[in-house]
């Protein structure tokens, strides 16, 4: 291992340390890293032939590790540090990590070593299942295809309707948004396959939307998939969603700006 990457590394772990200290409120303050930038910079490192070994494939695979769990607390705001949600610097460096947990993935494989691809690609036959019944071992999970939300109702009346009013009469989402795009955030699709909504009004609205849709018990979400989770792929910029609305419930308030907005929407379906 070269000394460029040896000081890259610490500087990836230091970074790392920093933001969970924030998350935890261990620490005060918080500054921009640039995750995205020192991932492509570390990638290119570990792939020259005096870097690119088994201990760094591992410490890679680990990175995304820590990667994806930053991402699903910072979504599900499950930190201890109030005052994270205002931070720039750090919204901005978790908007990163998101990005390389999800649409960095291939760049991450190059790292898979080669008794993890060989699990990967173990053939499962009649021996397992006979195994599997004479020795009660844990079921094989059945993997999971994560899809967007699930209309509840009559969504072949209400979907065209809820859409011309958002468009047209309300203009809190693009114009350029299609009738078939807007169905496909609210049947089931999967997500890879979802094209997301440019939404026009404040995100606290966005948020605001999406919660009041469960709450009337207009949507619901498939097994194993997480509501805002789902926002984030459905909708430009749909992050924090869960953390948006944790702010303005506690607030004097209560609800954000202009809600009544969406409150007569609803109404009418």
């Amino acid at each position: 291992m070269n000394d460029e990457l040896k000081e890259l590394i610490g500087e990836i772990n230091n970074a790392f340390y920093k933001l969970e200290s924030y998350m935890d409120s261990r620490l005060d303050n918080y500054r921009y890293f640039g995750f995205d930038s020192a991932f492509t910079k570390l990638f290119k490192e570990a792939e020259k032939n005096e870097n690119y070994s088994y201990d760094n494939c591992i410490l890679i695979g680990r990175y995304w590790k820590v990667l994806e769990q930053i991402r699903y607390d910072h979504d599900q705001g499950d930190y201890d540090n109030l005052n994270a949600l205002n931070n720039n610097d750090f919204n901005k460096d978790c908007e990163e990590i998101s990005y390389l947990a999800w649409d960095r993935i291939e760049d991450f494989d190059k790292f898979t070593t080669a008794d993890e691809k060989a699990e990967e690609e173990k053939k499962f036959s009649i021996t397992d299942v006979i195994n599997f019944n004479n020795w009660n071992t844990q079921k094989r999970p059945k993997k999971q295809t994560n899809t967007s939300y699930i209309w509840q109702g009559n969504p072949d009346d209400e979907l065209p309707e809820l859409y011309s009013l958002l468009t047209n009469e309300y203009k809190l989402i693009s114009p350029e948004t299609t009738l078939e795009q807007f169905i496909a955030i609210f049947s089931g699709q999967p997500i890879e396959d979802i094209k997301p909504i440019q939404w026009n009004a404040a995100k606290n609205l966005n948020a605001y939307f999406i919660e009041q849709l469960i709450q009337i018990k207009k949507i619901s979400k498939a097994i194993n998939n997480d509501v805002w989770k789902i926002a984030q792929q459905c909708f430009v910029n749909g992050t924090n969603f869960s953390q948006i609305i944790d702010q303005y419930s506690n607030s004097k308030v209560g609800k954000p700006k202009h809600h009544n907005l969406i409150d007569d929407l609803l109404n009418t379906l």
